[in-house]
């Protein structure tokens, strides 16, 4: 019976094994984004560090100063690993990848091959691109398989490499661990924002608290910012709703800390297949345990929240103060006769260009020999933040321009020279009678209040287009929306 069992298991571990090696010859697998230092920490654990990934690190970083030393020792570990002779066409290889990053930076089609638990298993000359030209995040394909590859030092020591080689190796990868690290996103609901002081000096004891800084919003901007914060979490909807129904009674604010962890020890999210450091599991656990009976109503995670890992922490850091520079791309709008449209929303800051919402877009109104130019020239703005991948959409009048933090919508520009069910002079006649709002453009109340009746009339779930057309009842003038659309703001809002 114990040979049946043996015999059946090695059957079993067989049929994986093809399984698994079918998936990565044929690179089958779920795409994600992940930061550079999540993966480089997934890769380095339990003294196994990747240092092939070093190797090539030093062969690109050497090889930029006009020294051939880097490339001495990966010629030297290709041909320990592949045979002698395999390292010359794969220097000729990698110096032409080398010369593609200085020409044309990282292409975002290409995916690094890791498998389930974000072992590198093909990939390691981009990811040393990647940390040489100091890009945050990299797209991976995550295959279901274990597919454990050797490059502890282990493997040099044993191959031959001399112990000043074997030094500079473990050194720079030291290095690259502590230069890549970025510290935890930690955010403090509004029901806890008064016992702020006391959560921050608990979160002192796992770790180096810094930036610990205080929001303000309004209600509607503040519900959209924590929106934004789990947009990029796996938590389902109906959930966060409840939590902002949890919060609606509190002033509505927070506080953002961030928190450096020595070592995360990551293990992988089962929902997501991405690192989830478990240093971050315990905190909020502790934190939750200790405050939850202080507040009044307390529903599960509304004192805390920690990003799961540096990916999703450097994107919850943008949610706060974002790196878009709107106000430079009104700078650019400004030559040209252009109008914002629906920015009076429940989300939008007071200080608007200066502050985004998060997640939303900014719809604009041009004329249609300016649209061209004017797409060229944000879009060249919004290709600039290389850390967002961008999307560019053609619409029948217009273009929209799309910043993502991987696949999550970051900020949005949609520039249009129509306006769908309205009549085609609406834009022109919209554009010559135009407001300025202290350093932008808008449309003058008469014609917003028209393209506010369109937008409801296209979308009823909008609920904030209704709330306006019943605020703003006084800038309707009947016989000036008669020459653009066909119905009157009481059909709209009784049907």
């Amino acid at each position: 019976m114990g040979k049946l069992k043996k015999a059946v298991r090695r059957v079993e571990k067989s049929v994986k094994r093809r399984r698994e090696n079918h998936l990565i010859r044929k690179e089958k697998g779920r795409k994600a984004e992940v930061a550079i230092a999540d993966l480089l920490s997934c890769n380095s654990k339990n003294a196994t560090f990747r240092y092939d990934i070093v190797v090539r690190y030093l062969a690109v970083s050497e090889y930029q100063k006009g020294s051939d030393r880097g490339f001495v020792l990966y010629r030297k570990m290709q041909d320990r690993r592949m045979g002698d002779g395999f390292s010359k066409g794969a220097e000729k290889r990698f110096k032409a990848l080398i010369r593609s990053y200085d020409e044309k930076g990282y292409d975002r089609d290409s995916y690094i091959l890791v498998d389930r638990n974000l072992g590198l298993i093909d990939g390691s000359h981009r990811m040393a691109m990647a940390l040489y030209y100091g890009y945050k995040n990299i797209n991976v394909l995550i295959v279901d398989s274990d597919h454990p590859v050797e490059y502890s030092i282990d493997w040099f020591i044993e191959n031959g490499f001399t112990e000043d080689e074997c030094k500079w190796i473990v050194e720079t990868g030291e290095t690259l661990l502590r230069q890549v690290q970025v510290p935890f996103s930690c955010v403090i609901w509004a029901p806890a924002a008064g016992m702020a002081d006391r959560i921050v000096k608990d979160l002192g004891f796992f770790g180096t608290v810094s930036n610990v800084k205080r929001f303000s919003y309004r209600p509607g901007e503040y519900q959209n910012v924590v929106r934004a914060i789990y947009a990029i979490d796996d938590i389902e909807r109906w959930k966060i709703e409840k939590k902002l129904s949890y919060m609606k009674n509190y002033k509505p604010e927070l506080v953002s800390v961030d928190l450096t962890i020595p070592d995360p020890a990551y293990r992988i999210k089962g929902a997501t297949g991405l690192p989830l450091s478990t240093v971050g599991e315990r905190i909020k656990r502790a934190i939750r345990s200790k405050y939850k009976a202080e507040i009044k109503d307390y529903f599960f995670d509304i004192i805390l929240h920690i990003g799961d890992n540096m990916y999703q922490s450097e994107y919850m850091r943008d949610v706060f103060e974002n790196r878009i520079d709107m106000a430079g791309i009104t700078d650019i709008l400004n030559r040209y006769t252009y109008a914002f449209v629906k920015t009076e929303v429940p989300y939008m800051p007071e200080d608007f260009p200066k502050h985004i919402p998060v997640g939303k877009d900014a719809d604009i109104l041009c004329r249609k020999e300016d649209a061209e130019a004017m797409i060229r020239e944000v879009e060249a703005v919004c290709r600039s933040y290389k850390d967002y991948t961008l999307v560019k959409i053609p619409e029948e009048a217009g273009t929209r321009i799309r910043m993502q933090w991987g696949r999550v919508l970051v900020y949005q520009v949609d520039i249009s020279y129509g306006a769908e069910g309205l009549a085609d002079a609406f834009v022109p006649d919209a554009l010559a009678a135009r407001k300025d709002a202290g350093g932008y453009y808008i449309l003058d109340p008469k014609y917003e209040y028209i393209y506010r009746m369109q937008a409801y009339r296209k979308k009823k779930t909008k609920q904030h287009h209704k709330v306006y057309l019943k605020e703003h009842k006084k800038d309707y003038d009947a016989e000036l929306a008669g020459r653009y659309i066909d119905c009157t703001p009481e059909q709209l809002l009784e049907s």
